[in-house]
């Protein structure tokens, strides 16, 4: 299962950003004693064999040598042994941060290809220096990234508990706890959809009304429900036709008619109460009632038809059909945000006289 890590490249960050940004490869600031492929060799042997234990004990004794076992070298443990390819690597960058995924194993920073990075840095000699402005850098280890998301804004798309986490000194992290607050950032900077606690209010209410609804409500309240719906947005008059109307065409249906007489609009929904899937039927129905009143009342009028269901969705026939002959469809879940938008005062006024 793939880990998600925190890690910052602040060390050298006149080469590590333009390494990161512009050739996919994220740093960590260990150099002296470390950077040589013995030490690295036989580090990922250990690793290959699985042996922990062994890799530990070499890495710390190396480490004593150079550095005399500095609280920093977990940061460096973790970016050499325990990255694996297919990880996620959250950065903290000013006000933002980018996710990157883990496509390849870490390597010096002395073996990269000869070539240009930007303007201001070269990596020359095969790669045995690595160049800003003229002058030798070192970064000591590389591990090469894929982006996945890049500047996602920290004040709109990350919660608290993953902006507190971005703000801990260290250089790297296990943050798998996070997963879940990672990927929603994401989503949300994709869907340009901002955290904002009136729409998580919202989200969490409507399921709660919706789920109501379903349980509390059979088809006749679902109607009235609706009726009331309609009368608290400003309707002028609001009508559930007699099942056995007259003068209807057959197969014709509505179970709610309302006008809106400033607006010359006459509004038709077709109320399915149920669970499941709403089938084309329901489209049907009320595309045909739609024709009669257009024959009835006459073009003084615009002609709006809606379904509204308690369902989760709406088949494909049903959604294909009702692009074609110019029916909303409305969701169990989308009526309960209509519903709460509205405002749920006096919302028992929709079953008085039942």
């Amino acid at each position: 299962m793939s880990k998600y890590w925190l890690h910052r490249i602040s060390h050298k960050s006149e080469a590590s950003y333009p390494l990161l940004l512009q050739k996919g490869y994220l740093s960590i600031g260990f150099s002296k004693g470390f950077s040589n492929e013995e030490f690295l060799g036989n580090l990922n042997g250990f690793k290959n064999m699985n042996q922990a234990d062994k890799a530990w004990q070499y890495f710390e004794k190396v480490n004593e040598k150079y550095w005399g076992l500095p609280r920093t070298r977990y940061n460096l443990w973790r970016f050499l042994y325990e990255f694996e390819e297919g990880d996620y690597v959250l950065v903290p960058m000013y006000k933002t941060f980018s996710l990157y995924e883990i496509i390849g194993k870490a390597k010096l920073s002395g073996q990269l290809e000869e070539g240009i990075v930007s303007n201001n840095i070269t990596i020359e000699g095969d790669g045995e220096n690595l160049l800003y402005n003229g002058q030798a850098i070192d970064l000591g280890f590389l591990i090469p990234v894929k982006l996945i998301e890049e500047n996602i804004s920290r004040n709109k798309y990350a919660d608290s508990s993953l902006i507190s986490r971005m703000k801990i000194r260290q250089t790297n992290a296990d943050i798998s706890d996070l997963k879940e607050k990672i990927e929603d950032a994401k989503k949300r900077a994709r869907l340009n959809k901002p955290i904002s606690l009136y729409s998580e209010i919202i989200d969490t209410m409507k399921e709660v009304l919706i789920t109501e609804i379903r349980e509390k409500l059979e088809p006749n309240k679902f109607e009235s429900l609706i009726a009331w719906y309609l009368d608290k947005i400003g309707a002028d008059q609001v009508k559930i036709p007699s099942k056995n109307e007259a003068g209807k065409s057959e197969y014709a249906d509505a179970d709610i008619v309302a006008d809106f007489e400033l607006l010359k609009l006459i509004l038709a929904v077709q109320a399915k109460h149920h669970k499941g899937t709403t089938s084309s039927w329901a489209v049907e129905q009320i595309d045909l009632y739609k024709k009669d009143l257009q024959e009835n009342i006459g073009d003084d009028y615009s002609y709006l038809n809606w379904v509204i269901s308690s369902a989760d969705d709406f088949s494909e026939e049903a959604i294909s059909l009702a692009k074609e002959r110019e029916v909303r469809l409305i969701n169990g879940s989308e009526f309960a945000e209509m519903l709460i938008k509205a405002g749920l005062d006096n919302i028992d006024q929709a079953f008085n006289g039942e």
